[in-house]
């Protein structure tokens, strides 16, 4: 893995086997395709299904606002490393907006935080 995947943060996933959750590996590990260091990636994490929606609110370090990646579950399952299949950036962002830093996902619609947006913070949807 290069310097950057290995400062960039990952999100585990790990399956219950059986009636408990006890001595368990993750099944899968995901992080974004273009990892940036210091990122923040894994900041929030939200489930729905078989859909994962993972913020990563201080990738605005690098000078770029904060991300939120979607992954999918694949037909053989959550297994092995996993890239996004979606990268959802804000319509509008000011430096240091925190974007990313809360994430919620309910069917087909996404709400990701900016909870410093301007004075007030600000909730973005899909």
């Amino acid at each position: 893995a290069s310097s950057a995947n290995d400062e960039s943060g990952v999100v585990y996933v790990y399956e219950r086997v059986g009636a408990y959750w006890g001595d368990m590996l993750p099944s899968a590990i995901l992080r974004p395709a273009q990892a940036v260091a210091g990122s923040g990636f894994g900041t929030s994490v939200a489930i729905s299904g078989t859909a994962i929606v993972v913020g990563a609110a201080a990738t605005e370090s690098e000078g770029l606002p904060g991300r939120a990646y979607v992954f999918e579950e694949a037909v053989g399952g959550w297994t092995g490393e996993i890239n996004e299949v979606a990268e959802l950036i804000p319509s509008e962002s000011m430096n240091r907006d925190w974007f990313g830093v809360a994430a919620a996902i309910k069917d087909e619609v996404i709400i990701v935080g900016a909870a410093c947006f301007g004075s007030t913070g600000k909730a973005f949807h899909t």
